[in-house]
């Protein structure tokens, strides 16, 4: 938990347009930082802060698998383009159970035991 992690998801010179899909595991809302890694003609590195709101626990109080799409546009323009919180859930579904069965007897025994039994008329 407040960890905070860095990793580059576009290098330098990088093609675009082009999406990526990061993931996070995480228990509460965060902000995703985007900076850029090599010297830039700019007064400073920040891009922006990503705010992923919505976060919660899971059903056992940990962290929840987040998936957060970052994208650069064609005009070089990096986004946050949707994050998705991945719940898994446990469905409970009745399997149904073989059941041994008599199979049934040929016919001529049935109808003769339905006839009054084996006597012979």
């Amino acid at each position: 938990e407040g960890s905070a992690g860095e990793m580059e998801v576009f290098p330098r010179f990088h093609a675009v347009p082009f999406s990526k899909m990061l993931t996070f595991y995480k228990s509460e809302a965060f902000v995703v930082t985007g900076e850029y890694c090599a010297d830039v003609p700019y007064p400073t590195k920040h891009i922006g802060e990503f705010e992923i709101m919505e976060v919660r626990p899971n059903a056992e109080g940990g962290n929840q698998k987040v998936k957060v799409k970052v994208r650069v546009n064609p005009n070089g323009v990096f986004n946050v383009s949707s994050a998705s919180l991945i719940e898994k859930q446990e469905i409970e579904e009745e399997v149904p159970i073989e059941m041994d069965v008599d199979a049934p007897k040929e016919g001529g025994e049935e109808a003769a035991k339905a006839d009054g039994g084996d006597k012979p008329a």
